[in-house]
């Protein structure tokens, strides 16, 4: 309700006001639950009000969303942003003593460590991750998953999917981690994975190359140009194209400053301040 009397009072006193949707308006989150109450949200409570509206999308995959609802909205592009000092704290440990301290496991041998994190949920694809990294053991036994994220109902099936293909000892659910935990993580794994259906915008990306570590990211995101700036893969969001990533970001020589400098320069949160000034003042 408070968008709609913030909305009430902007047309009343003749202002706009700024709507960040924050993935609502993706497919996804107009099909998943109560799809009638959003409906009539955008219908009754916002539709009629729509003139008075700019809307803030955090990436082009937002701004796609937006215009399909509402189809001559005023829409600005503005991405999400980092303290990207924050991240530059944590120090490097070996591969065998991240896994140890992480899984309270007592391993002697660890090639490489791959993470990823995000809240357990279907829509973040850690089953897919899951299967890619059973077949990828096929050839690299030594190399390790880590996943971080407090349960959002898929926490039991992933438990049991680990059991099934028995990973035990190789696939890891540590549950949330604080700001200093995903740091150390960040900046010692090999690779940082996101396999998600949507991402609005996938903040954790930005986080990772502030550590300097690359990515291995789905298509179903806004990060299409990750390769471009030499930062990570960009693949299929399927079992297959992940195999191949997890393969394949193994052999490439990653440039760790020429990834923070990237991040540094586009996403710290000192530009993304003076982007948001400038689209209130304008």
């Amino acid at each position: 309700y408070t968008v709609f009397i913030s909305l009430l009072f902007s047309f009343l006193q003749k202002k706009k006001i700024i709507i960040c949707p924050r993935g609502s308006l993706s497919s996804w989150g107009l099909k998943y639950k109560k799809k009638w109450i959003k409906k009539t949200w955008i219908n009754f409570l916002i539709r009629p009000f729509i003139k008075n509206v700019r809307w803030h999308a955090c990436s082009y995959l937002e701004v796609k969303d937006i215009k399909n609802v509402f189809k001559n909205s005023d829409v600005v592009e503005i991405n999400d942003g980092i303290d990207f000092q924050s991240f530059q704290n944590s120090k490097k440990i070996d591969k065998i003593k991240l896994v140890n301290n992480f899984t309270s496991s007592s391993f002697d041998k660890v090639e490489d460590v791959f993470f990823s994190m995000g809240r357990l949920h279907e829509i973040k694809g850690f089953d897919i991750i899951i299967d890619a990294f059973n077949i990828h053991l096929k050839l690299h036994k030594n190399d390790k998953l880590i996943i971080a994220g407090g349960d959002d109902g898929e926490r039991k099936n992933l438990e049991e999917q680990i059991r099934r293909l028995n990973l035990q000892d190789s696939v890891f659910l540590i549950g949330a981690v604080n700001h200093f935990q995903k740091c150390e993580l960040l900046t010692n794994s090999t690779a940082f994975i996101l396999a998600s259906h949507f991402e609005s915008f996938g903040i954790v990306i930005a986080e990772s190359l502030a550590c300097g570590t690359p990515v291995i990211v789905s298509n179903k995101t806004s990060w299409n140009e990750i390769e471009t700036n030499k930062c990570g893969i960009f693949t299929e969001n399927d079992i297959s194209g992940f195999v191949k990533s997890l393969s394949d970001i193994k052999e490439i020589n990653f440039n760790k400053e020429q990834i923070k400098n990237y991040v540094n320069s586009t996403f710290d949160w000192k530009i993304i301040t003076n982007k948001f000034l400038e689209t209130i003042r304008n």
